[in-house]
């Protein structure tokens, strides 16, 4: 067993390998995310929840579905 190991150890080896130092790179981060971002996910998804109890037809839920969606996806800061 130690054999194979010791084999296959001297098999990835090559002598081709050149080490390089360190190099510092710099970077950029992004900005702070909104305070509230969390909250206005967890809003939407409790007055699309109100919506359903209300009966409306499938395709109004669909629609109103779709306002949400479309209003937290603006609100969300681009990458």
């Amino acid at each position: 067993m130690l054999d194979s190991q010791k084999s296959l150890r001297e098999r990835e080896y090559s002598k081709d390998r050149r080490a390089e130092t360190g190099r510092s790179y710099s970077t950029i981060s992004p900005g702070e995310l909104p305070a509230d971002l969390g909250d206005r996910k967890q809003k939407w998804q409790q007055d699309f929840l109100r919506a359903k109890k209300e009966g409306y037809s499938r395709d109004y839920l669909e629609l109103i579905k779709q306002y949400y969606e479309a209003l937290f996806e603006k609100a969300q800061p681009r990458r």
